[in-house]
């Protein structure tokens, strides 16, 4: 399914939506070969063109899962012939039709496709090994060779014909058909560029960031105990409509576009690369403003694309959107499913990412150089940056103002921070205390004893996603009440402390229990919240945020949510033992919801209760004057 996707101006392009993805089976990561073949016949010609065809391969790709399971090996066939004529350069589509080939006695061209697929870089040797649907080949001759291939694949992927290599990044970072791929599992783009110099040696000697903060940043960088922004890379991806001024970060790289991306529109709207080895803030004041799946980037993105978010979150890329109309008290309020803290979400629409952008260039700027270092090899420049700019907040005073909904803002304002401060904070961190980190893993759901088209009549399950920073459900079911254990994925003898607060949401209707004595495991409990209730940022929202912190005495980590959507779209009244009396889809069905997440319904449900023998009866009635009767 497509959409068109604008900036605040009449430019308009198509980009794709993708639900979640169903596992792939007989595939390792692949990354597409960056020069595909040209083609007339809809086949995909140059990896710019894969987020317009990423659709397909996930429609295929659930297919082939179907066939599998089934054993329907002539179906597979179908599948993967469709696949490899959208995807010719593509190793693991080329070598599932190998398979379906072998399954089906058809030998010669079995061998013909498994070597095409070792030729277009097949890399998995260990599976090739043992894969039972090529049992037929396995004593042919071609195929030692074939394996031998493979193994030399996954030992040199950079030898593969065709495979992306890096360019070099030192005026502009250009992301070309020859430096870029694509994963085909997660589904977003890897421009590769040459590795970034240390940070002391590349130094520097001045920047130009006006006031008291860039004198204190130039008396370091003069001293050597600061890094400077040589190396960093800016993406502005709304071709130039609110760009930052780098001329004012010595030494920062903007990226640039080849014609082939910019005709594939993949340099504008949400950004779905990412850039191993190099530290990268970025931002786009684009937003959907047509058709039912208007929205900012950020709300897509934090909905559809959470295992790319946290990808660019755990690979030192940092990105800034508008909340353009999903955060305002005169529209439908705060209308964000979830959230993350893979992302920073501006106030308004356009310009008003660049504040943020500046206050992360300075922090880049202020860290000491081996800081800086030590942090990108870990991954966790995002995360710091993060933290930096919540803790720098005007209004966050005291030290545990931090551990408040005070720091940690739905939308998060630029010019509220103060750079400065912000400045003395990136600079204090020591390579022997970086700012820690709070992954959380869920240990008990009770959500998932609700089963959809039997507790609720959404086919869809309550659980959105899990991921290490953000974890997120759907409320549907009509139970009162949801509880969630969870701790956090972190070494037992670890000296930190987590803590834990309400975001937004009632707190009478939320309750944490910590389970020892350092905050490591919890035990939630939340209440139904009626939708569209008061927040502390003045916008009426209808989903309850909690938030966990870690705590090394000296530095906070960024925040970790735990989210709960209540749908809009209905109305629910409870008796005095909390059991549902009424579930009313019809009178709310014209309130806002994202569509992703609500499938429109017209009509009411009754519940009644047998006090003896325990049964639940609930009658369904229709706009149309229809009346069900239905038991649990």
């Amino acid at each position: 399914m497509h959409r068109t996707q604008t900036r605040n101006s009449t430019r308009r392009l198509a980009i794709f939506r993708p639900r979640r993805l169903a596992a792939l089976a007989l595939s390792a990561l692949l990354l597409a070969a960056a020069g595909s073949a040209r083609a007339d016949d809809g086949a995909v010609r140059n990896v710019f063109q894969m987020q317009g065809r990423f659709p397909d391969h996930v429609r295929l790709r659930a297919a082939l899962t179907r066939c599998i399971s089934s054993g329907d090996y002539a179906k597979m066939w179908s599948v993967c012939t469709n696949a490899v004529a959208i995807f010719p350069r593509d190793a693991v589509w080329r070598y599932n039709l190998a398979c379906s080939l072998a399954r089906l006695g058809r030998v010669d061209e079995a061998r013909d496709a498994l070597a095409l697929a070792a030729g277009l870089g097949f890399a998995d040797p260990d599976g090739l090994a043992g894969d039972n649907d090529l049992a037929i080949l396995r004593r042919d001759p071609v195929f030692a060779g074939v394996l031998a291939k493979v193994r030399e694949n996954a030992a040199n992927p950079e030898a593969v014909p065709g495979a992306a290599a890096p360019l070099p990044a030192v005026d502009a970072a250009w992301v070309t058909v020859t430096n870029t791929v694509w994963n085909m599992d997660a589904g977003g783009f890897v421009a590769l560029f040459g590795p970034r110099a240390p940070s002391g040696a590349a130094a520097p000697t001045s920047t130009r960031i006006p006031g008291k903060t860039g004198e204190r940043i130039n008396a370091w960088l003069a001293e050597g105990t600061a890094s400077g922004n040589a190396g960093d890379l800016y993406d502005n991806h709304d071709r130039a409509h609110s760009r930052l001024d780098t001329s004012i970060f010595t030494g920062i790289v903007p990226t640039r576009y080849a014609p082939e991306a910019v005709e594939a529109g993949v340099d504008t709207g949400f950004s779905l690369f990412g850039f191993p080895g190099r530290i990268v803030i970025g931002n786009s004041s684009t937003a959907n403003v047509v058709g039912p799946f208007w929205g900012s980037c950020a709300r897509h993105l934090q909905n559809e694309f959470a295992a790319v978010l946290l990808s660019q979150y755990l690979s030192n890329v940092l990105y800034v959107y508008p909340q353009h109309n999903d955060y305002l008290a005169s529209k439908e309020g705060d209308v964000f499913p979830t959230r993350t803290p893979y992302l920073f979400i501006s106030p308004g629409s356009s310009w008003t990412d660049r504040p943020i952008l500046a206050a992360a260039a300075t922090a880049l700027a202020a860290m000491r150089p081996e800081v800086k270092d030590a942090l990108a090899r870990s991954g966790r420049i995002a995360p710091t940056l993060q933290y930096l700019l919540r803790a720098s907040q005007t209004n966050v005073v005291e030290r545990d103002d931090y551990a408040t909904p005070a720091a940690h803002p739905v939308i998060f304002d630029g010019n509220a921070v103060d750079t400065l401060r912000l400045a003395e904070l990136a600079h204090s961190i020591e390579t022997n205390a970086l700012p820690p980190l709070a992954p959380l893993r869920v240990v008990m759901d009770d959500s998932l004893r609700f089963h959809p088209g039997r507790d609720y009549p959404d086919p869809r399950g309550e659980r959105l996603y899990d991921s290490p920073f953000a974890i997120a459900r759907v409320w549907r079911a009509a139970p009162f009440s949801r509880h969630l254990s969870l701790e956090v994925a972190a070494p037992r003898d670890s000296a930190l402390r987590y803590r834990w607060f309400v975001g937004q949401g009632d707190p009478s209707k939320v309750r944490i229990r910590e389970i020892d004595s350092r905050g490591r495991r919890v035990e939630i409990t939340v209440d139904y919240h009626d939708p569209g209730f008061e927040t502390p940022f003045g916008v009426r929202s209808s989903r309850v945020d909690v938030v966990c912190v870690a705590d090394d005495g000296v530095h906070f980590s960024p925040p970790s949510f735990i989210t709960w959507f209540f749908p809009a779209t209905e109305r629910r009244a409870y008796d005095g033992r909390n059991r549902p009396l009424t579930i009313d889809y019809a009178s709310c069905a014209t309130n806002y919801v994202d569509p992703a997440f609500v499938i429109p319904m017209n009509f009411r449900d009754e519940f009644s209760y047998d006090e003896e023998t325990g049964e639940t009866t609930i009658r369904r009635f229709h706009s149309d004057g229809r009346i069900e009767q239905l038991q649990r």
